[in-house]
């Protein structure tokens, strides 16, 4: 469960945002996890409005960045190319190792659905059925440390981080960041990250 009734929290995970480590730092379960707000709403129904509801944003290019390097890692704890321990392999392993960054970035531009809960904007996964964030404090994954100590989340560990060998294939052009600021502009918009300070990644 993402729920810790001594705190009285209930976290609400949007992928590639540091939820293993949160998990593990809560001292719960991680058996009810990447679902889209109102599942949550209802599986916690009975603490919903007794809780403090928080979850986790993330610069939108740097957690795409990171979604592209799970997609492509052999191995991650959660899925495995080789299907070892019984994990079944990530959907787009063999497509984002087919292709670069800026490859995967047109293919998204162009194929709205093949967006996944990785890729999908943070935005769509934390708005309720009537359209609105039901979110009671972000926690910025860049100010990690210091925002989840102010809940009483403390000594948080890396776990599960996107790794890649080479660094070559995730280097964005100018183009594909004008793209992927097209794509995530309800984050920027929501969570207040400024595109300019974008272009340090080339």
């Amino acid at each position: 469960m993402t729920i810790c009734h001594e705190r009285k929290l209930i976290f609400i995970h949007i992928p590639k945002n540091a939820g293993t480590s949160i998990i593990e730092a809560m001292g719960v379960e991680n058996m009810f996890m990447d679902k889209k707000i109102e599942e949550y709403k209802e599986h916690y129904d009975e603490y919903w409005d007794k809780y403090k509801k928080f979850t986790v944003v993330r610069d939108p290019i740097d957690r795409f960045i990171s979604a592209y390097k799970f997609a492509r890692m052999k191995e991650s704890g959660w899925f495995s190319a080789t299907g070892e321990e019984g994990l079944v392999k990530h959907h787009h392993h063999d497509f984002c190792n087919s292709m670069n960054i800026n490859e995967y970035t047109q293919h998204l531009y162009e194929s709205y659905n093949d967006y996944d809960r990785w890729t999908i904007p943070q935005t769509f996964l934390i708005l309720n059925k009537n359209d609105e964030i039901e979110i009671d404090y972000f926690v910025r994954f860049e100010n990690l440390h210091e925002d989840l100590s102010k809940i009483g989340i403390k000594s948080i560990q890396k776990l599960n981080s996107s790794k890649i060998e080479d660094d070559k294939v995730i280097q964005l052009t100018k183009k594909s960041k004008m793209k992927l600021y097209e794509i995530y502009d309800i984050d920027y918009k929501n969570f207040d990250y400024k595109k300019e300070s974008l272009f340090n990644y080339s």
